[in-house]
């Protein structure tokens, strides 16, 4: 699983986010922590990354990438 975060939204990636029950399950939780929080948390924006199953892989290629200096 990869998290993105984007201004105020997490974005899940990776095989587990092509379970759509995941990033509703993810908000309910975090609802739930909302709300019994004696903390103000900025709330944030939960949804299923535009690259699904291929962010592990993006983010793999990438890290190698800056590993190595391969980015120019």
């Amino acid at each position: 699983m990869l998290i993105i975060v984007i201004e105020r939204t997490l974005q899940i990636g990776g095989g587990i986010s092509e379970n759509p029950l995941l990033v509703i399950t993810i908000r309910e939780e975090l609802e739930k922590l909302y709300k019994d929080s004696i903390y103000n948390f900025v709330r944030a924006d939960i949804e299923q990354s535009r690259l699904g199953n291929e962010a592990n892989l993006q983010g793999a290629i990438y890290n190698y990438k800056q590993t190595y200096h391969l980015e120019r």
